[in-house]
């Protein structure tokens, strides 16, 4: 055979081969393997994909800098101990990778925990310690059985995504996560004063773990974020003298689970605000305990929040922990919202307890019950089981006017039932009471003055006085629901209208509220709408009300303000003699 006739024979054999099957990209790996890094390094685009062999050291005073689109695969027994700074500076279009070397597809499939991902998954690590830094932005690390490790050190995951791995161990360091995802994470252990926020991100898939464990004086914050399908998994345990948060989040369990979604014990804390932990199935929403050995009790306070359905108890408290809960729903739970024994106390206010078996069980606990809402419970509303301990529960809607049913002491009452052991008259005779809604007087030009180094209003002329009084006199109090602000009326109105923000966020803070209501005089008015139509509006105000405001300009204001002139009038005759003075304080001088 010539020469021409075997290059035209091997030309058509890998022309069927590539007809045949698909054709498989090849990569071109940069093999690192026991290396030391000492200078500033940076992985590029290009020499990607990175092999790493072997735990790579980046030293003290060294950083590591990878570009967008690097992908890092790790052997098993290989990883990266960062006693510098490691930078992962991915984009949206083009992430950094970090995953095993058996993951090959690395497009961000959203694996489950089943046989597949078991075989994709390596043993590879990061070690983070005492002193380092690292920043990850627009990264994916997967496919690790191992938990990644922050010792002493700080860092912030950016719109990460964490993916069938180990989870981490954070201890005496600060971690953060924002917009980013746990998908099928096991365990992450915070402990020895290492705390970790995460916030605006996604937490799902997990199976047979904690998610995040606190101890040991450890701290979990998981704000604004979103759980879902935990399936015999517990989202948060915080126990020996720790602390949780769980902040404007929303739970969703609607997998049968065999733990508890969130414990805490031996002398810890967990704070519960503006969130919505749902779909309870199996076992209780929130256990509270602690042993004989504890030394101090463990406080959980729960405000704002919703927690409903399921096929056990809502919260469980004993061994003398503590549970105070306020402007909160506890409903739908089919053995008891709440179930308390064992010491302990249990304080509800302005909160609804409902649609439950119980509303409230106790056995030995300290209960207090008040402004709250216990109705449409299908066994009791209050089943006290220890009566020499008495539950003090006064001034509550029981669903009915005609108070809560007792067989001996209320007969006649419709709504629900309660034990003996449960102090409950007087109660309200109706479900809610209109609350009133905080106002804020904004006085008008020359209504502020400074007096003794303090804006106060009007106290000169004392105009808004009877505004005020007729305020306090039908139920206004000037300590938590009337307020005034006073501001200094020759600055801009933009500017007034940034403190008046300020000092609507205060007043907010005071209520518990959401909105307030403005009564504002002439240019306070304007000052009014310079907030309300700015770009920082917050929809915080619900009735603003206008009294002589010059919405469309004042000429007369106009000529003092371009040319001093004033009319007649004794008010104009005060502001000529005000303007006169200030104009020679400071030296402007008239032609």
């Amino acid at each position: 055979m010539t020469f021409s006739r075997k290059i035209f024979c091997l030309v058509g054999f890998l022309s069927a081969l590539f007809l045949a099957g698909p054709v498989f990209e090849v990569y071109a790996e940069t093999l690192i393997t026991g290396i030391e890094i000492d200078v500033d390094t940076t992985w590029s685009k290009v020499d990607s994909p990175y092999l790493v062999d072997g735990f790579i050291k980046v030293d003290s005073g060294a950083t590591l800098f990878l570009e967008p689109g690097v992908v890092v695969r790790f052997n098993n027994r290989a990883g990266l101990d960062v006693y510098g700074k490691l930078v992962a500076k991915g984009t949206s279009i083009e992430k950094v990778y970090f995953s095993s070397f058996r993951d090959i597809a690395l497009e961000g499939e959203d694996f489950s925990k089943n046989e597949l991902a078991r075989k994709i998954n390596s043993n590879w690590k990061l070690n983070f310690y005492s002193g380092s830094e690292f920043s990850f932005e627009h990264s994916i690390l997967s496919f690790s059985s191992n938990r990644q490790s922050v010792y002493g050190s700080s860092g912030i995951f950016n719109n990460v995504v964490l993916s069938n791995t180990g989870g981490l161990i954070v201890e005496e360091s600060f971690v953060e996560f924002l917009d980013s995802s746990f998908n099928n994470v096991d365990n992450t252990y915070v402990y020895n004063k290492g705390y970790l926020r995460v916030s605006s991100s996604t937490i799902n898939n997990s199976e047979n773990s904690v998610v995040f464990s606190a101890f040991d004086s450890g701290r979990v914050e998981i704000n604004n974020s979103i759980v879902s399908n935990l399936i015999d998994s517990s989202l948060l345990g915080v126990f020996d003298n720790s602390y949780g948060l769980i902040s404007s989040s929303t739970i969703a369990l609607d997998y049968l689970s065999f733990v508890y979604p969130v414990f805490v014990y031996n002398g810890s804390e967990l704070d519960i605000s503006s969130s919505t932990i749902t779909g309870i199935l199996g076992q209780v929403g929130v256990v509270i305990f602690d042993d004989a050995d504890s030394l101090k009790a463990s406080e959980v306070k729960i405000t704002r929040s919703i927690l409903s359905g399921g096929f056990s108890d809502g919260i469980i408290v004993f061994g003398g922990a503590n549970l105070s809960i306020s402007d909160s729903t506890i409903e739908g739970f089919i053995s008891s919202g709440i179930n308390g024994f064992d010491g302990g106390s249990i304080s509800v206010v302005r909160s609804e307890i409902s649609n439950n078996g119980t509303g409230i069980r106790t056995n030995g606990a300290d209960v207090f019950v008040s402004e709250s809402i216990v109705k449409d419970n299908l066994d009791y509303g209050i089943n006290n089981l220890q009566t020499s301990i008495v539950v003090d529960a006064v001034n509550n809607w029981w669903g009915d006017e005609s108070g809560p049913y007792h067989q001996t002491l209320n007969p006649a009452g419709l709504g629900d039932t309660v034990s003996s052991g449960v102090s409950f008259d007087p109660w309200k005779l109706k479900e809610k009471e209109e609350k009133i809604k905080p106002v804020i007087i904004i006085p008008g030009i020359l209504g502020s003055a400074r007096k003794n180094g303090v804006w106060v209003i009007d106290p000169i002329f004392h105009i808004y006085d009877n505004l005020m009084g007729t305020l306090l006199v039908n139920g206004y109090s000037a300590t938590s629901t009337l307020f005034t602000f006073p501001y200094d009326w020759r600055n801009s109105n933009v500017e007034s209208g940034r403190l008046l923000k300020k000092k609507i966020e205060e007043v907010k803070k005071i209520c518990e509220c959401d909105k307030v209501n403005i009564v504002a005089h002439s240019m306070g008015g304007l000052v009014a709408r310079s907030y309300a139509q700015s770009e920082e509006y917050t929809n915080d105000i619900d009735q603003l009300i206008f009294l002589g405001t010059p919405h469309r300009g004042a000429p007369s204001d106009y000529l003092m303000w371009e040319a001093g002139e004033f009319s007649s009038g004794p008010e104009n005759t005060y502001l000529r003699l005000y303007f006169s003075k200030e104009a020679k304080h400071r030296r402007w001088h008239s032609s």
